[in-house]
């Protein structure tokens, strides 16, 4: 007891000597005497506490910085390759809506690096219906437009399932360039591409050669999976942020993304084998049941409420309730129908769910691909487009997310 209370003697001793005294005022107390003693004591109690407060300062503005060099290393030399099968997901009929489709694709690519190449495919019969919504006035708008972009086209590809043959061969060959691991390249073809090109010995080896490769595919995964959780508590220990940790934790210290925007589960091999060759592949597709009863109400009310603003005039109102009902409605409906039991996503690091069918309000970006646009603030606000990425989902995971 008399050491415990010694001890709490010298705390309090301690605690009195730190704290610093106050300073009388001159000419106060009695006879106006000063306590100099006290002063000096204040002095070097104010200077231990700027100390603290600018190590404790630096420290701060020296872990933001760490982590805004660390978000900006991470997606810095990242290389992004998009690969968009028109086929499949179609932007429609008009100029305007392909190129805010594309915009829209590669904004959300650049979330996950630099874009080295940005190639579209299409059959001879998608190639029709671009070409005739194109006017021959607007044909070298058209170009330019491709031009801006920065899209390669390969169009008018002969035969039934074409754009994915190659699509998915243009996909292997980006994916054994940047892979330190080359395996041989596989043949790839699909059972009603083999069939009108008359060599069904090659759909026979393709098929064999995706079965190898799904192995490999399924191994890789399991080795990403620990490799995501070693991920997870650095950037718990980093403090980063939800959205800096998720985009981390889908890339796993993969330097090389390719995009396939497609839903076609023939593109299964040329999938695998990428993985294989430790690429991350995120596919954009349309994953989510739009024909809900639920989501053509929200659908019908957003639009009535749109062309109301519109008639008063009223352009800042961007119908953020209805949109955010959608989007948690696109969630459960994402529930009712798991994204993960999807074939084409057996293997794949990511999917991005596509909406096609609602209409998304242009923004300011956009409105520079609208056709004899002279008021941008006509535009902005007021004129919608369809087709937009409504949701993430990852590997492992079952729901699907916000982006």
């Amino acid at each position: 007891m008399m050491l415990l209370a010694r001890a709490n003697q010298q705390i309090e001793r301690y605690e009195i000597k730190l704290r610093p005294r106050r300073r009388r005022r001159r000419g106060g107390g009695r006879g106006g005497s000063t306590n100099e003693r006290g002063s000096a004591d204040t002095k070097s109690g104010e200077a231990a506490f700027l100390a603290v407060e600018t190590t404790t300062t630096s420290k701060k503005q020296k872990d933001t910085i760490q982590n805004n060099n660390i978000h900006h290393q991470s997606n810095n030399n990242n290389k992004v390759f998009i690969l968009w099968d028109l086929d499949n997901i179609n932007p429609g009929t008009t100029c305007e809506r392909f190129a805010i489709n594309a915009y829209r694709l590669r904004r959300n690519a650049e979330k996950f690096g630099e874009v080295q190449s940005f190639t579209a495919f299409a059959g001879r019969q998608t190639s029709e219906s671009l070409s005739e919504c194109c006017s021959v006035l607007a044909k070298n708008e058209f170009l330019k437009m491709f031009e801006r972009l920065e899209i390669e086209a390969k169009f008018w590809l002969d035969g039934p399932d074409a754009a994915d043959v190659v699509l998915g061969k243009d996909l292997m060959k980006i994916a054994n360039e940047v892979s330190e691991n080359k395996y041989e390249v596989p043949k790839f073809t699909t059972q009603r591409f083999a069939a009108y090109e008359r060599v069904v010995e090659d759909f026979n080896e393709s098929e064999a050669q995706r079965r190898f490769f799904r192995t490999l595919a399924i191994q890789k995964q399991e080795e990403l999976k620990q490799e995501g959780e070693r991920i997870n508590d650095m950037c718990r220990d980093l403090k980063l942020s939800s959205d800096e940790t998720r985009m981390r934790q889908i890339m796993k210290n993969r330097k090389n993304i390719a995009i396939v925007v497609s839903n076609d589960r023939d593109l299964k091999l040329p999938i695998d084998f990428a993985i294989s060759s430790n690429m991350c592949v995120v596919v954009i597709g349309n994953f989510v049941n739009n024909n809900s009863n639920r989501k053509k109400s929200i659908k019908k009310k957003s639009y009535k409420r749109l062309n109301n603003n519109n008639n008063n005039n009223n352009n800042n109102n961007t119908d953020d309730d209805d949109l955010n009902e959608y989007l948690n409605q696109a969630r459960l409906e994402a529930q009712n129908r798991p994204i993960s039991r999807l074939k084409l996503l057996e293997n794949c690091d990511a999917a991005l769910a596509w909406d096609s069918t609602r209409k998304f309000i242009v923004n300011e970006d956009e409105s520079n691909f609208i056709a004899n646009n002279s008021d941008d603030d006509k535009v902005v606000g007021s004129k919608t487009i369809a087709g937009d990425v409504i949701g993430l989902w990852r590997k492992n995971k079952v729901g699907l997310g916000s982006w």
